[in-house]
């Protein structure tokens, strides 16, 4: 036996005034009395049981010594021969596949109970320190040698829609390669997670047993140019057999149902489908699963459908006819852009025309540019800005740009693309509230009209300008984040699941609840939706066979605790003895 806190041995000088108190004697008190022989014969008694009534005391004693001693040896920590003190560190994953319920109670609850059986190992100088992940990694309780402040933690923590962001894990790994690697790390997991690389010396707990469960892993709608819509969908399933499976598709606001559809999901697969729709509208729209499973979260996804209005665009160049054909071709095709004379974004060469909406401007000569000189003899153009919305869809590097000629671009300016001697090709600038962008070339030269390059240059153009370079999905995962046009507008964000309504700026917006949401800017109507989308969480790899280890909770209380019981059970059985010896 060993013990890691000698300290508390001085408790053990309790025992000096515990055996005062039964060896003091006390002077007895005279009393006159008129009965001298009936106090005689009780002396007489009295004297016969003497020694006894001396040997009781003395047992007594000994046990109250004893229970004084084992009480001073529990505050001393003892620890088993050969065992040696070891921090550890439980994580819990709250991930949205811990929800599924399992004999009428969640895996998460489960977990949470296993990590109650644990909270037994703080023994010994034992330390515990609780953890949680899912799209986070959160410490609820560092290190701590108190078994009620942990339960106190674990009490606080709340599973989570989201799926779990294995990449997080890595951080366990960070933690045993410390120079302090006496850390037992514990993870309660269902295993419906990527979680085959966890770092090595993680003992994994796996909580539940493979369900049965079919989810909506992915799904788009979108409105069809020529009329009606189409809806994907795929379907993930866990049961050991076929399963006929019923979806509905219905118009949130109105109420009206679009579609039922039949379909046969595949044991332990997932499989693709793609319906026609006759007839679509804007708006927000539910897909239902319509069955009884073991996680409800993936049964529904609520799905935006976009009819943005085009952007308008006027030209102001003496060649128009191509920068006409160019906007009509994605008029037509996806109503995208659209010929206007009022305020709108403006096409222009040489010197843009004042539009709060921006331009863009081909072959500047003046305000835009710095230095403007001669034509360069050669272009050799390389990208500054990869990921620029300007030139996306775009071999940036190998464009001609015919008639480019040697400048500098104004303070402030954003550079995409320029040529090897520094002269920019593309750029953006702000400008009097205005944003434009500046092509450094003459499109009337080299054919360049008729080179397919030259619409992707104007539609990706268009779509900066107006705030919309990023297309917003019609459902996206649970976390992620999107991007709404109208940066300088209030928008205004409704969760249709709980009905939360708030204002909020525009720009990125995080998608951190499940359920449908409709942004309103201005005049225009944004609509998307936030769900699971998890073959893992869903049930495809449900728990994962490469789980290894399946650690075990203590089997028995810490030596303090015995220690403990033994002397309240001899401090009760003493109490008892007294009162017995009292009544006589």
């Amino acid at each position: 036996m060993t013990f890691l806190s000698p300290i508390f041995f001085w408790s053990l000088l309790t025992l000096i005034p515990l055996g005062a108190v039964y060896l003091m004697k006390t002077r007895p008190r005279k009393r006159v009395t008129n009965a001298l022989f009936l106090w005689e014969r009780i002396l007489e008694e009295k004297a016969s049981q003497f020694w006894f009534r001396k040997l009781r005391n003395l047992f007594s004693l000994l046990i109250m010594a004893l229970v004084t001693l084992l009480a001073c040896l529990s505050l001393t920590e003892p620890q088993r021969k050969g065992q040696q003190s070891q921090d550890l560190l439980i994580i819990i994953d709250r991930s949205a596949s811990m929800q599924t319920v399992e004999g009428g109670r969640s895996r998460f609850a489960l977990a949470v109970d296993q990590a109650r059986g644990w909270l037994r190992s703080i023994e010994g100088g034992n330390r515990v320190a609780l953890a949680s992940v899912g799209d986070t990694f959160i410490y609820h309780c560092h290190l701590s040698p108190s078994a009620r402040v942990v339960r106190d933690a674990l009490a606080q923590i709340e599973v989570s829609d989201q799926p779990l962001q294995s990449h997080l894990l890595d951080q366990i790994g960070m933690l045993l390669q410390t120079e302090r690697s006496s850390y037992r790390v514990l993870f309660l997991t269902d295993g419906a997670s990527d979680v085959s690389d966890l770092p090595s010396g993680v003992e994994v707990i796996r909580i539940g047993e493979a369900s049965d469960n079919v989810g909506i892993t992915a799904a788009d709608i979108a409105l069809q140019p020529q009329g009606g819509g189409r809806l994907f969908f795929s379907i993930t399933s866990s049961r050991a057999e076929d399963a006929a499976l019923e979806l509905e598709l219905r118009h949130i606001d109105s109420g009206e149902i679009a579609k039922l559809i039949t379909v046969t999901a595949p044991a332990h697969e997932t499989f693709s489908e793609v319906v026609e729709l006759d007839s679509l509208q804007p708006g927000l729209w539910e897909l239902e699963l319509l069955e009884q499973d073991s996680l409800v979260l993936d049964n529904r996804v609520e799905l935006g459908v976009n009819q943005p209005a085009p952007i308008p665009i006027a030209i102001r160049t003496e060649n128009t006819y191509f920068y006409e054909r160019c906007v009509e071709a994605f008029a037509h095709a996806e109503n995208l852009l659209t010929l206007a004379e009022g305020e709108a974004i403006t096409i222009a060469e040489g010197r843009p025309i004042p539009s709060q909406l921006g331009g863009l401007l081909f072959a500047p000569v003046a305000d835009v540019a710095v230095g403007i000189g001669e034509v360069l003899p050669e272009v050799v153009a390389q990208v500054e800005r990869e990921s620029h919305p300007l030139i996306k869809h775009l071999d940036a590097e190998s464009l001609p740009y015919p008639a480019a000629r040697q400048m500098q671009a104004p303070e402030g300016a954003i550079v995409v693309v320029q040529e090897v001697g520094g002269t920019p090709l593309i750029y953006t600038v702000q400008q009097e509230g205005q944003r434009i962008v500046v092509m450094n070339f003459d499109p009337a030269q080299g054919d360049f009209y008729l080179s397919p390059w030259f619409p992707v240059l104007v539609h990706n153009a268009a779509r900066f300008l107006a705030g919309r370079q990023d297309e917003l999905p019609a459902l996206a995962q649970i976390g992620t984040s999107v991007s709404i046009s109208g940066e300088q507008n209030t928008i205004e964000r409704r969760v249709t699941t709980s009905e939360v309504i708030n204002q909020v700026s525009g720009g990125p917006q995080s998608l951190q609840a499940l359920g449908g949401y409709h942004f309103s800017s201005g005049h225009q109507d944004w609509y998307t939706g936030a769900a699971v989308l998890s073959e893992w969480e869903s049930g495809g790899q449900q728990v994962s066979d490469s789980l290894s280890g399946q650690a075990e909770p203590p089997s028995s209380w810490p030596i303090a605790w015995y220690l403990l019981v033994v002397s309240a059970l001899a401090l009760l059985g003493e109490e008892v003895l007294y009162h017995r010896r009292k009544v006589g």
